[in-house]
């Protein structure tokens, strides 16, 4: 993604609401579970075209997407696939999904800094001819204004590169003395503000080197003489070095709280991005996986401590969810999903298939992480009273490392998934 150009990869079919008209509404606040797909059927036969357009509960499909998305990759709008007058009838609701889509993938304004560009894109398909329009929408303005923007069909995913790394966290965040519990996971969001600007703010390193950010990320590989060249995607380690000052520990234990949140372990991160990148892009797109990995992992987190009350206790634990990867069809990229402890594989295949509308073997799941042992402190804590100056080191956890064959409906709603890179292109499978 650049000031101008954008790569849209996949097109993600939000799936039908539920049954349930006080679930739909409260599936923001409550962030309940995404919709069941036994419940698609009997919806299919109750939708009427884009009247029954619910921006909620796209904007929650796209909250959940999110969460699936690894470095280089965005939501950067919603399409449509229905008769032109629909379209045209409905423009005012659909940028209200947009902005709102907006608002919930990009919560935290660090995050925007990730993004290259404001504009949100309005994808229409013509249910009958099949033909692509495209809009786009700056979300800084307030009128909602959408501008044409020009498109083009292109095969470029077997050319993109990834970098990866195994990032270190340990964060804390004491709990102010006068915060309400029912605003517990803002109040980590805003706590760690500071200290994931370090993140922003450290050092990267390759093979030992500093970062010379304009460089080219790989050299262009050149064909033998007589030969045509052949474009192969290939992978390199990021290491990134902290600039924290040695005292913030000792300042975060003089500083009074009700309790205190850590969350300590390693986390596998990775990004993708195009052949002719720099390193500069490719230091931003991991570092962006890095802090969207842990707000993610925080999030879920902070529903499963709503499911089971533990709110009403002073203090509490939980083990963080696990990082698994999947292959995007039969290319380089990979999407990602996050699962407890007590879940099964078949649980993350069935959120692949419901909220990106992909089909992932068993077999092809691609587990870069371990859960910590039984006998270590979980990666999440919560503690009562003041920070406490005689931690045990030892309590801290460690972690080690459909295809759409949906039917044909009058309006079709979804939301966009691109990479980072450089022309607008549209890769739909037939």
């Amino acid at each position: 993604m650049t000031k101008q150009k954008d790569f849209i990869i996949h097109l993600a079919r939000t799936p039908d609401p539920v049954e349930d008209e006080a679930e739909i509404e409260n599936c923001q606040d409550d962030e309940t579970e995404p919709p069941k797909q036994e419940s698609k059927k009997k919806n299919q036969q109750i939708l009427s075209p884009t009247d029954d357009i619910n921006e909620k509960w796209i904007s929650e499909h796209a909250r959940q997407v999110n969460r699936m998305l690894p470095g280089g990759i965005h939501i950067i709008g919603i399409y449509m696939l229905s008769t032109p007058d629909l379209i045209n009838k409905n423009q005012t609701k659909l940028r209200q999904c947009i902005n709102l889509m907006h608002k919930v993938t990009e919560r935290i304004p660090m995050m925007r800094n990730f993004m290259a560009h404001n504009n949100r894109i309005l994808l229409h398909i013509c249910a009958s001819s099949r033909k692509v329009t495209c809009r786009t929408m700056d979300i800084t303005d307030t009128q909602m204004q959408l501008s044409p923007a020009e498109f083009k069909y292109q095969n470029f995913l077997n050319k993109w590169n990834s970098v990866k790394c195994i990032a270190d966290v340990d964060l804390r965040f004491n709990i102010p003395v006068t915060s309400e519990k029912s605003r517990f996971e803002s109040l980590i969001f805003q706590g760690l503000e500071n200290q994931l600007e370090e993140i922003v703010k450290s050092i990267p390193v390759i093979n030992g080197t500093s970062v010379n950010e304009d460089e080219q990320l790989f050299e262009p590989a050149k064909a033998p003489k007589g030969k045509t060249k052949k474009d192969e995607s290939k992978s390199l380690d990021i290491n990134f070095f902290s600039c924290k000052k040695c005292d913030s520990e000792e300042k975060f234990e003089k500083q009074c709280s009700r309790g205190v949140i850590k969350f300590i372990g390693k986390s596998y991160c990775q990004a993708f991005l195009c052949t002719k990148c720099t390193k500069g892009e490719a230091v931003r797109a991991l570092k962006g996986d890095i802090i969207r990995s842990i707000l993610s992992r925080i999030e879920l987190l902070c529903e499963e401590a709503e499911v089971n009350n533990l709110y009403q206790v002073d203090d509490w634990s939980l083990v963080s969810p696990t990082r698994v990867f999947a292959k995007f069809r039969n290319t380089p990229l990979d999407f990602c999903d996050y699962f407890f402890k007590d879940e099964e594989s078949k649980e993350t295949q069935g959120r692949f298939s419901e909220l990106l509308s992909i089909s992932v073997a068993e077999e092809s799941l691609l587990y870069h992480e371990k859960f910590p042992d039984t006998d270590m402190t979980a990666q999440m804590t919560v503690e009562s009273g003041h920070s406490s100056s005689n931690e045990d080191p030892s309590e801290q956890a460690t972690v080690e490392d459909k295809d759409e064959n949906s039917n044909m409906l009058v309006c079709l709603i979804g939301i966009l998934v691109a990479l980072v890179s450089a022309l607008i292109a549209l890769l739909m499978s037939t």
